[in-house]
């Protein structure tokens, strides 16, 4: 009776801890993820989040990218994805289900983002490496790993599939881009100063047009006066002979 009990002790502690996947597709579970990104694993470490619960912040370099904008990176260096589980203050939280990576790896991660930022969508599901066959392209999923479709889909249809959900394919990750959109904002810039100028060069032209009208009618001006002048001199010096 006692081993009894032990053995369903035991049978229902690990069914605490087991994750159970269902053969989702690839395409129904890119439905509600917000982005695929392809990433150089880079390390981890554990941490708990203001809700209590452990996890593992693992940070990944970003070599390419669907459905996510690029200002959502800040750091293409060091791309933070939680999972959960890890260790902290001694103590060791195990989750079943979650993946495995070894540094330098790369992977296709099917991410969404949660209230303490992005997240695994699909535990070790959300996972996917790199594979060749016969020469043809493939990812791979520790989970069904031989289920096409679910665990195991051509490259070709993998960009199809994100290119359906994100309305873009795989793109690599360029941090150029931004200085790209940088300098073309600067030359847009330039180049409206660039249209202003000709007006303040034409407003000056004018300017110059008005200065240089200025002294003729100045001299003009001089002129009616000075002719006035000499005929109210002779005027008078006329009267004056008469007398």
């Amino acid at each position: 009776m006692t081993r009894a009990l032990f053995l369903l002790t035991l049978l229902f502690g690990q069914s605490l801890w087991a994750t159970t996947f269902l053969e989702t597709s690839l395409e129904d579970r890119l439905r509600t993820a917000q982005g695929v990104i392809k990433g150089e694993f880079m390390g981890s470490s554990s941490k708990r989040l203001p809700s209590g619960q452990v996890v593992t912040e693992a940070s990944f370099k970003v070599l390419g990218v669907s459905g996510i904008r690029p200002n959502e990176i800040i750091n293409h260096q060091g791309f933070k994805i939680l999972y959960p589980g890890g260790s902290w203050q001694g103590r060791t939280y195990r989750v079943h289900g979650t993946p495995e990576f070894s540094q330098g790896e790369v992977s296709y991660l099917v991410i969404q983002k949660g209230k303490y930022g992005y997240q695994l969508a699909n535990l070790a599901m959300s996972k996917y490496r790199p594979i060749e066959r016969n020469g043809e392209r493939f990812l791979q999923s520790e989970v069904f790993p031989n289920k096409e479709g679910i665990g195991l889909i051509s490259l070709n249809e993998f960009n199809e599939l994100l290119g359906n959900a994100f309305g873009d394919r795989m793109t690599a990750f360029r941090v150029d881009k931004f200085i790209d959109k940088g300098s073309k904002i600067v030359q847009a810039q330039s180049m409206k100063r660039g249209s202003r100028s000709p007006a303040s060069r034409g407003s000056s032209t004018e300017r110059e047009k008005k200065t240089n009208f200025s002294p003729i009618w100045l001299i003009i001006a001089l002129g009616i006066l000075g002719f006035i002048s000499s005929f109210l001199t002779r005027g008078k010096r006329d009267e004056s002979k008469n007398h």
